[in-house]
């Protein structure tokens, strides 16, 4: 008899379903609707589909399936089975997902039909990631590819349920290094529970409430809480599109990144209209929300839409959780970012912020031993109330969109282009957009090229073959300078080219 896996989240899922299961709990942008029934006969179909291409319990599953509610079913029969799914951000560039790949160690891939089509066309690969960078470069060793049918058939019959441990392994996500050893993030079933009740807790949902996002985890979120999830298909954000969207479904929660409300902010361009007030809530993350931002987008909303700001890490999220007024009224003395939440302890080290709490991930992959607390990287105080304050960052990272960019990463990469001598990535902060952009200043080997043609031969580089970076990493700006060296070391000067970049603007 067939043996499926019942884990503390799948279990409050499958309740709901048994509760209510011709009540719909995902919807997509395409007006597609899916019944509890439906996802869950939908999970188990998918699951013995993937038990019959040799997924077993403990295997490690790449998933590569773009948002939608297909993508959701698959992703929970992988832990139907008892695997472990895996995400890789596919918008790397080819060295960097393919070190990522074999550094997990999957045996299987689940792969998106469409980008099966593009897997088995290499000509494809480049000419797409030209126009979109997103799409994964595929031209690597993968493991034993699995492309799924669009729908599955319910099971007929019966099948053991067999309990799994908080502690088992569910998730490995992967988050930028300071090296190019690639930082695989493990969370058990026990971590990825506790963070979604964190964030469930936060946010006071209830079941007549929907919500509006393609991340997934977001939308795992409504599945748990018996809310109704809309999942957002589009491939890119577009602030025209969202808004239609919102009026249109007139979703009570969205999540959106600060770059996105900055588009949503310029696409009113005038006080007056604002959004629909049937949004309750609306949450920030994955990227520093600024006052600035916060004092346009509060404009844009009704008096009755709570803004949440949310502070935390691939390896532990959320840490804190603030709204759009306490962070206005904190004022200026540094990046307001609320108390830790319940069962979230933050210690202070040499001004570092030094976290743990039961949503902290296990460990990282292939190192020896539990994780105790994580060390942010950020630097901070605590108010006398207890919240925290950042200040500053310990690592050389920019953080563009909701990407953690570290310029070592991918200037040892850049510097093997044809005609760069050397080379620097730095970040410096546009208030218009309110999002950090990326310069790439280079300095040139000799190469008879023009400085315009050799941007661009730069440029294209970067974006397909071998040479290419991840797409969330790619420069907004390309200088060619000669670079300032300091000290001993003669190192890079990089606050000097960030001031240089500034006066420049």
């Amino acid at each position: 008899m067939t043996t499926f896996f019942t884990n503390s989240l799948w279990a409050v899922i499958a309740s709901n379903a048994a509760n209510k299961p011709d009540e719909v709990v995902l919807r997509d942008s395409n007006k597609r609707a899916c019944s509890y029934a439906s996802f869950v006969d939908g999970v188990n179909s998918y699951a013995l589909f993937l038990m019959k291409a040799g997924v077993r319990q403990g295997d490690r599953v790449l998933f590569l399936e773009k948002p939608s509610i297909r993508a959701i079913k698959i992703f929970f029969a992988i832990y139907r089975l008892g695997a472990v799914a895996v995400i890789v951000d596919p918008a790397m560039g080819r060295s960097n997902f393919s070190s990522r790949v074999e550094f997990s160690e999957c045996k299987f891939v689940v792969l998106d039909p469409v980008l099966s089509i593009i897997e088995r066309i290499p000509m494809a690969t480049s000419l797409i990631r030209k126009i979109h960078p997103g799409i994964p470069d595929l031209r690597i060793k993968l493991p034993q590819i699995i492309v799924l049918p669009n729908h599955a058939e319910k099971i007929d019959g019966d099948f053991n349920e067999q309990s799994q441990q908080d502690s088992d392994d569910a998730l490995i996500i992967f988050t930028s290094g300071t090296t190019s050893v690639p930082k695989g993030v493990v969370h058990t079933f026990g971590s990825l529970f506790a963070t979604l009740n964190l964030i469930k807790s936060e946010i006071n949902t209830d079941k007549s409430d929907v919500f509006l996002s393609n991340q997934l985890h977001f939308l795992i979120i409504a599945l748990i809480s018996g809310a109704t999830g809309i999942i957002d298909t589009g491939i890119k954000f577009n602030a025209k599109r969202f808004l239609s969207l919102v009026r249109d479904i007139k979703p009570t929660h969205v999540f959106l990144l600060p770059a996105e409300g900055q588009k949503i902010v310029d696409e009113f361009g005038y006080e007056g209209e604002k959004i629909p007030t049937s949004l309750k809530c609306v949450m920030f993350g994955s990227a520093p929300v600024l006052t600035g931002f916060l004092e346009k987008f509060t404009k844009i909303i009704s008096s009755n839409t709570k803004v949440l700001c949310i502070y935390g890490s691939t390896e532990i999220l959320p840490i804190s959780v603030t709204t759009a007024e306490e962070k206005i009224a904190f004022g200026t003395r540094g990046d307001y970012l609320g108390r830790p939440l319940s069962g979230t302890k933050v210690q202070i080290e040499n001004e570092e912020f030094l976290v743990s709490g039961k949503n902290l991930c296990a460990r990282y992959l292939n190192e020896g031993g539990s994780m105790l607390y994580f060390s942010s990287g950020d630097l901070g105080f605590v108010t006398n109330e207890g919240a925290l304050v950042l200040t500053g960052r310990k690592k050389d990272m920019i953080i563009k969109n909701h990407h953690n960019v570290y310029p070592s990463l991918f200037e040892s990469t850049i510097c093997k282009i044809k005609g760069v001598k050397n080379c620097a990535l730095v970040g410096v902060y546009d208030e218009n957009e309110q999002d950090e952009k990326i310069h790439l200043c280079i300095t040139k080997d000799n190469i008879s090229m023009s400085d315009d043609a050799f941007i661009k031969h730069v440029e294209n580089a970067l974006r397909s073959g071998e040479f290419s970076i991840d797409s969330y990493a790619l420069p907004d700006n390309i200088h060619i300078m000669e670079l300032p060296l300091s000290g001993r070391s003669q190192k890079i000067n990089k606050q000097k080219i960030r001031e240089i970049l500034t006066e420049s603007v």
